[in-house]
């Protein structure tokens, strides 16, 4: 699964579309805090993580342009940027099993 890595994130990572919806708390509870925070709302990003997947690829976790501190009770789209399409949709796979298994859909 996904960890937070301490790789650091070669320039030019991209979004390619994908997102995980959640609150920062549970990105938190799966990753542990972000490699980069600035919950000010005063940038384009609050909260970073840079993680690893199960791969070795590297990719970002990242809200994006929300211009006010996160909220920990609200679920936002975390972008997942990465270097090609396919790596993003793994990682965005391997998030949501994280999560899947932190919170169970019991409906």
């Amino acid at each position: 699964m996904a960890v937070k890595t301490n790789k650091g994130i070669k320039a030019g990572s991209s979004w390619f579309g994908d997102l995980i919806v959640t609150n920062y708390p549970k990105l938190i509870e799966i990753l542990g805090r972000p490699t980069f925070d600035d919950n000010t709302g005063q940038d384009k990003v609050n909260m970073e993580w840079v993680c690893e997947s199960r791969e070795g690829f590297v990719f970002t976790i990242y809200d994006w342009k929300e211009y006010e501190p996160l909220n920990e009770e609200y679920e936002y789209g975390f972008h997942i940027g990465g270097f090609s399409e396919k790596q993003t949709k793994i990682a965005k796979a391997e998030l949501e099993l994280m999560i899947d298994v932190i919170t169970p859909d019991f409906y």
